[in-house]
């Protein structure tokens, strides 16, 4: 009986511990978030929920705390990585199993929906750059050790295995390089011919007041027939007493318009400026991809016998991808174990996939 008292006892300390921490680093996100008074608050819950243990506990004194890594990367560490930790704490909070914290449980389930919600933003505003990231390297790092694989079943000469791994390693970089500047290139292209002819102004002197498709254009980019033709009539009363069109509305057709149409879209206002410039694009991939085909060369780089190069980089092939995929597990707050492992396997069978029908082929 006693020896269950103590469990117990331990086990309160434990929580006790873990709230008075999950506080003290809430505080600290208060100071480095603009949504402090919500930090604040999860704070002050984390509080309620160290007095519960604290009651259950009496008069013994608080447990202290070993946050110190903890504290610093909340101060210091990436926001997002913060925050993803934090909600994947906060998933596996454990008392759901305890008569003692029933709710508590429900408290740590809203407590990790609300910093789901604080770092959404967060999260959005690398996923661009983290996409691109991540195919580059997984790209470069996948295709790259396949072509060595493969040539390394047809020859242990070390300069030919370098020579086709650095001829892969170009011309998979290159070949990013161009398709990224084509792509973004092209999708800029695509959607600025959807932006409205800022020369169509000089049409609207022409038209008539009584009959005219004005408001179609408006209806056609998202407003309503009511709003469509508020706004045509508001431009043809500015025509009827203006001589100068341009400087009372300097674009008629598409001021405020794509505002309106961000609004009814979801689209950005600026799609240049979301898109990117496609030479930072195609720059950007080549790095990327050069990077991934680069770390199975390495070994081949040093003068070791083939017997030990092959392994090592099949070595270091494997560690990048665990690598990358506990980074995403990180970054999105899940398990890092199976994003890890799901990277790994995916990489691998990719890899032995292409060395197979390489062979294949190569054999009729």
């Amino acid at each position: 009986m006693k020896d269950n008292h103590d469990r117990e006892r331990k086990k309160w300390r434990r929580y006790l511990r873990r709230e008075i921490t999950e506080a003290r680093i809430y505080e600290i996100l208060a100071t480095r978030f603009k949504q402090k008074q919500i930090f604040l608050d999860l704070a002050k819950a984390e509080k309620r929920h160290a007095q519960h243990w604290r009651n259950l506990l009496g008069n013994e004194p608080d447990p202290k705390p070993k946050d110190f890594l903890l504290r610093l990367m909340a101060k210091y560490g990436s926001k997002v990585i913060v925050l993803s930790f934090l909600q994947r704490a906060e998933a596996k909070a454990p008392y759901f199993r305890d008569v003692n914290a029933v709710h508590m449980a429900a408290d740590e389930t809203i407590h990790k929906e609300v910093i789901r919600a604080v770092a959404a933003p967060n999260r959005q505003s690398i996923s661009g750059p983290f996409r691109a990231a991540v195919f580059g390297i997984n790209d470069g790092l996948v295709s790259n050790t396949a072509l060595i694989v493969t040539m390394a079943v047809f020859t242990d000469n070390i300069t030919l295995l370098l020579l086709t791994g650095f001829g892969g390693l170009l011309s998979g970089s290159l070949s990013m390089a161009a398709g990224e500047y084509v792509s973004v290139t092209s999708q800029k292209e695509l959607i600025n011919s959807n932006t409205p002819d800022p020369e169509s102004y000089k049409a609207l002197s022409n038209l008539s007041i009584d009959a005219n498709e004005l408001s179609l254009v408006y209806r056609a980019r998202g407003m309503t027939p009511a709003q469509a033709q508020h706004r045509a009539n508001r431009v043809l009363e500015i025509v009827r007493h203006t001589d100068n069109l341009r400087l009372h509305v300097p674009d008629p057709i598409t001021s405020n318009l794509n505002q309106h149409h961000s609004n009814t879209t979801g689209l950005p206002n600026d799609h240049n400026q979301a898109l990117g410039n496609p030479w930072t694009a195609a720059i950007t991939s080549f790095i990327l991809f050069a990077t991934g085909a680069l770390i199975p060369l390495l070994p081949f780089l040093i003068p070791i016998p083939i017997h030990l190069a092959l392994p090592t980089s099949l070595t270091l092939f494997t560690l990048c991808l665990l690598i990358t995929g506990a980074v995403i597990a990180l970054l999105s707050g899940s398990n890092i174990i199976i994003k890890a492992l799901r990277q790994l396997i995916i990489g691998a069978l990719a890899t032995i996939l292409t060395s197979i029908l390489t062979l294949f082929f190569g054999h009729h």
